[in-house]
């Protein structure tokens, strides 16, 4: 899922923890903070042919004083761009948009945004998310309205251009696609409707059980007693789960991995690999995530015999890890190498250690934060419980979402 918002700086943090609070993670919305940004987004949106399922613009004069977030300017923008993104797919004048301020709604005319919601100050924000939620539904029934009036079925197009469907289509409909286009679709873009391929989104391609799936062997692994030794580590069990089911991982907020990719640290002649790298479609938008995987059984702190917990040495030496791999991505000498290895220069990234369980984190919660940031400040630490409540908050958005 990716969200961009137009709204001032100083409301970023809201609207984080707004989505939060239903399941959204922080990477799924791109900020923009003001009409010239959000507009060189579009066209990077465009000319790259990337994604986005919804914009969320705010006008409200008390915030905007200088009216730097041109509301109308954005949506009359949205209407005049006569080309596609997400792959060629989609118009980008149908990609859906909601009006989110402050001024009385039933001052706006409700002409060219797809809803019109006013924001609560009393901290009560459920029926925002609400509209976020249908808006994006009916937009993805339009698309598969648009596919019937194509004559075209989803299950249909893996196999449609050596199909006898696609003779068909390519008789009677592609002909008439400036008509399709303009008449009898919507949502789909001039070039798909003249050149139909499968479309690549998983509320298309997989159902709820499918999305289940990699959940339940995450927990049958978890639960089952795993006997670690020489030949049985993390590796070998859980790499091997998130490789298979890499659902787990990526979830609809990452668009790839890559698997210990080797980064080397002249200064040091030695290199890193960090378990996996989480790659987005927007890097100059979006954090690319180094995530390191150790144990489930892994101790956070050493208690016995110590007036005052300390963190284990082989738990420090897991956060050093990672640690490094936050250090190498800020050094001017390894920037080049680092986007020859992603495939991209990345501008933000973020850094998570999967380590542990929640019991011990939770009894420690005020002395691990504490000691997390005196020493790693932006280091986030993952319990396998805490993953596990990521996953699910993905399934229960997937399945609000379905259509």
């Amino acid at each position: 899922m990716r969200i961009l918002i137009n709204d001032v700086e100083e409301s970023r943090e809201s609207y984080i923890n707004i989505y939060q609070s239903v399941g959204y993670e922080p990477n799924e919305l791109i900020f923009r903070n003001g009409f010239e940004e959000t507009r060189a987004f579009l066209l990077h949106l465009e000319k790259n042919k990337l994604h986005i399922d919804l914009i969320v613009t705010n006008k409200d004069e008390d915030t905007d004083r200088k009216g730097i977030l041109g509301a109308e300017n954005l949506l009359f923008l949205k209407h005049r761009i006569p080309s596609s993104y997400s792959k060629g797919n989609f118009q980008i004048a149908a990609i859906p948009i909601i009006l989110y301020s402050s001024v009385e709604t039933k001052t706006w005319g409700n002409i060219g945004y797809d809803a019109v919601v006013q924001k609560n100050t009393e901290g009560e924000h459920g029926y925002f998310v609400l509209q976020s939620e249908k808006v994006i539904k009916n937009w993805r029934c339009r698309v598969l309205e648009d596919l019937d009036a194509l004559e075209l079925k989803p299950s249909d197009l893996r196999h449609f251009p050596f199909s006898n469907q696609a003779r068909n289509y390519f008789a009677r409909i592609r002909p008439k696609a400036e008509y399709y286009f303009t008449e009898q679709t919507e949502v789909l873009s001039l070039e798909y409707i003249k050149s139909p391929r499968v479309l690549e989104y998983d509320w298309i391609q997989m159902n709820l059980a499918g999305i289940e799936q990699p959940y339940e062997q995450f927990l049958h692994t978890l639960k089952h007693h795993i006997k670690y030794g020489k030949k049985v580590n993390e590796r070998t069990v859980w790499h091997e789960l998130f490789k298979k089911y890499d659902k787990l991982l990526l979830r609809d907020v990452y668009e790839d991995y890559l698997y210990e990719r080797n980064l080397r640290e002249a200064s040091v002649r030695e290199s890193q690999e960090c378990d996996f790298i989480l790659t987005t479609e927007f890097p100059d938008y979006q954090a690319t995530t180094f995530l390191e995987v150790k144990r489930e059984d892994k101790r956070y702190y050493v208690k016995e015999g110590r007036k005052r917990p300390r963190f284990s040495s082989k738990f420090y030496d897991d956060v050093e890890q990672i640690w490094r791999y936050y250090k190498y991505t800020i050094d001017p000498l390894y920037q080049a190498e680092l986007a020859e290895k992603i495939g991209y220069a990345a501008k933000k990234f973020d850094f998570v250690l999967l380590a542990g369980r929640r019991e011990e984190k939770e009894e420690m919660k005020d002395m691990f934060a504490s000691d997390l940031n005196d020493h790693y400040r932006g280091i986030k630490v993952q319990s396998f419980e805490d993953f596990a409540d990521t996953y699910v908050n993905y399934m229960e958005k997937f399945s609000r979402l379905a259509v």
